[in-house]
């Protein structure tokens, strides 16, 4: 990655075309597609890896699709705790800082820059006690997300760079690699978020890190960028599961759970039965609907109806439930079903 950091507006350009061309449109897409979903607990992650003032677009899509990895992958660890509002606008720096001063919980200070004239960021924040943070790990082969929570902090020397509503992802990026966290109080959220390279990660460095990724991603003809994807994928799947059955008693909501979830694991399981390595690393989709049929096959659960799909993809549907599943592929550009 080229050193661009004497020329502020050219580094964020320049990191967006680094981290795209890394990503390739398989890894845009699958950012796109996941800021685009409708479940409350990503759309706030989205908003805090960036809040683009113009909107997104390819690049910046690129960029959040690598801050998803870091995420996912377990390199980048975070906490959210009230703010004791939303942010107001950037004039109203003085209000920003007394909301925080008195929402904020004990062990966290935030300094507001309250002149920021081409300042680097808006502020800065402190950890004065230790937290707990979340960090998260995907495990392709089970098929699982596991959220430990590693101790951060207290800091005697060190800061976060605080930038508060509108950021492009780049700068949330360009934060990471020049200090190692970022605070963000993105629009119309009544949190502040602390992220945090995890100590591995702080100790390689984000500049290694991506040239590891690169080179990785280039050897195995682009099987990194699939595994993110996948992990992505795995993650929105669960979300969304979670979403649906939000709205359930507890004891339908468990059901309608099962459901989803077996319909999922028989398509998944028809893939790896068809692939010629048997089990491995699974692409995922999944989609809630109301259409049925009788089970089609003896190995299917009684309601799942299993099929092939084009492109290779093995579908299964049961009680309102469609899933599609195919084998992971670094070699293959695989179109969402």
């Amino acid at each position: 990655m080229a050193d661009t950091s004497k020329r502020p507006v050219m580094e964020h350009r320049q990191t967006g075309r680094w981290l795209a061309k890394l990503a390739g449109e398989v890894g845009v897409e699958c950012a796109a597609t996941w800021r685009k979903m409708d479940v409350p607990m990503y759309d706030a992650l989205t908003a805090v890896l960036g809040q683009p003032y113009r909107g997104w677009d390819h690049d910046a899509d690129g960029v959040l699709w690598y801050l998803l990895r870091l995420y996912c992958m377990g390199d980048l660890v975070m906490l959210k705790v009230p703010a004791g509002g939303t942010p107001a606008r950037d004039h109203e720096r003085r209000r920003n800082q007394e909301t925080m001063q008195h929402g904020l919980p004990e062990g966290i200070f935030a300094c507001v820059d309250l002149d920021q004239h081409a300042a680097e960021f808006d502020g800065h924040v402190h950890l004065e006690a230790p937290y707990h943070f979340e960090r998260m790990q995907v495990d392709l082969e089970e098929r699982t997300a596991r959220i430990s929570l590693p101790v951060v902090g207290p800091w005697d020397d060190r800061v976060a760079p605080l930038e508060i509503g509108y950021t492009d992802p780049s700068r949330t990026f360009s934060h990471l690699r020049a200090y190692g966290a970022v605070a963000r109080w993105p629009y119309r959220s009544d949190h502040l978020y602390l992220l945090v390279l995890e100590d591995r990660a702080a100790a390689l460095g984000l500049e290694e890190i991506y040239r590891i990724d690169n080179r990785c991603n280039r050897k195995s003809g682009g099987g990194l960028v699939r595994r993110v994807c996948a992990s992505l994928d795995l993650l929105r799947l669960e979300a969304e599961t979670e979403h649906a059955v939000s709205h359930l008693p507890p004891d339908l909501a468990d059901e309608r759970r099962k459901e989803i979830e077996t319909v999922v694991d028989t398509a998944v399981r028809a893939a790896q039965g068809l692939a010629p390595d048997g089990a491995g690393p699974m692409m995922v989709q999944a989609y809630n609907r109301r259409d049925q049929g009788p089970a089609s096959r003896p190995d299917a659960p009684d309601g799942v109806e299993v099929s092939q799909g084009e492109g290779g993809w093995t579908r299964a549907v049961g009680w309102g439930v469609v899933a599609f599943a195919k084998p992971l592929d670094p070699e293959e550009d695989i179109p969402l079903p």
